[in-house]
């Protein structure tokens, strides 16, 4: 694997590791130091340095926030990293890691290749392109709108609130008032009316003059029966862009319904 640039190289590099889950560390599966040859490898090149294997786990680690363990067999409690087993296929992840760097390469080699600004040695996917710290790369709606199946709306906010604080200012998750909007509209598809206004007033709270997600709550409460409050949903975006023609005819629909 040749890399013309340093950052490339910890581009691909970290989707490397990702996809090879850096199996095959080990000759022997109870090892102080690490070894001078590398068996199992299925996908990194066979003769990959010790140098750069080591390198490669550690922006893996740093690329997907997991530790070795989460592709390969052994204890956490162990005194030494060369005491688990790089070398087993046992389980599922390091499998899946190797698919993805296949496709990864695919990726690369194929079709960016074809590109030809920015330098194709420049433009490269890797782990972190998708993955951004996360096992699993779900955006931000996506992660929510599982939890409430899962769980139910409650455990959607805390799952909100969690997330927010671990990983606000990052680029883990979009934390914009776009992905509560595209939640609620998610889950107003699915006829859960009341969970999608529920993460609306979430999203107000926190960006009270978001002009979208007014005329959405407003189109929400309308459709709901909350003829009142879609009008006062209205009127707010209205005032957030005065003389709009659009909310200036909802404003007038909304006011006939409201008469006696």
């Amino acid at each position: 694997m040749k890399i013309d640039s340093k950052i490339t190289r910890w581009l691909v590099v970290c989707a490397a590791v990702w996809s090879v889950g850096i199996g095959s560390l080990a000759a022997r599966p109870a090892q102080a130091q690490p070894p001078k040859e590398f068996h199992n490898l299925k996908v990194l090149p066979k003769d990959i340095s010790q140098d750069e294997l080591i390198d490669t786990m550690r922006d893996f680690s740093l690329g997907l926030g997991v530790r070795c363990l989460y592709c390969h067999v052994g204890k956490e409690d162990s005194k030494s990293l060369w005491d688990n087993d790089f070398v087993s296929d046992e389980k599922p992840a390091k499998q899946t890691a190797r698919v993805m760097l296949q496709m990864m390469q695919e990726i690369n080699r194929s079709h960016l290749a074809k590109i030809k600004k920015p330098a194709p040695e420049l433009l490269q996917v890797s782990c972190v392109t998708c993955h951004r710290r996360q096992t699993r790369p779900m955006s931000l709606s996506q992660t929510l709108i599982a939890t409430v199946e899962a769980d139910g709306s409650a455990a959607a906010l805390a799952r909100y609130h969690e997330l927010r604080e671990q990983h606000y200012g990052s680029d883990a998750y979009d934390f914009s008032d776009r992905s509560l909007r595209e939640l609620s509209s998610a889950l107003a598809t699915k006829d859960r009316l009341a969970d999608a206004l529920t993460f609306l007033r979430l999203n107000l709270q926190y960006f009270p003059e978001s002009l979208r997600s007014h005329v959405q709550l407003a189109e929400l409460l309308n459709e709901s029966g909350d003829t009142a409050g879609a009008l006062a949903s209205y009127e707010r975006a209205l005032e957030l862009k005065p003389g709009d023609d659009f909310l200036l005819g909802k404003i007038a629909e909304v006011k006939k319904r409201l008469v006696p």
